[in-house]
């Protein structure tokens, strides 16, 4: 068993957290340039990569949460056809 699936924490949520983390660096980056913090240039070349990384961690975490959604379901599938067997035999 992997350590992540011993603690219960599945891809989907790692990238979820990153897509978070990605979003909440996107606001951060806005005040400090709304501020004077930040230079405008450096924020004009920061927002549309921190965008893009969010956009395509958001892809991601969806395209993995199907995925595990489609393997549980396909795992209940499995069983109940095997409880079927299992009558049919006995």
């Amino acid at each position: 068993m992997m350590p992540l699936d011993y603690r219960r924490i599945k891809r989907h949520h790692i990238a979820g957290a990153a897509c978070g983390l990605d979003a909440l660096a996107l606001l951060s980056a806005t005040g400090y340039c709304e501020s004077g913090a930040l230079p405008l240039g450096l924020y004009a070349a920061l927002a549309p990569a921190l965008l893009l990384g969010g956009v395509i961690l958001y892809q991601l975490t969806m395209r993995l949460y199907r995925d595990d959604r489609r393997r549980q379901r396909r795992a209940e599938r499995v069983a109940r056809l095997d409880k079927i067997k299992e009558r049919r035999g006995a």
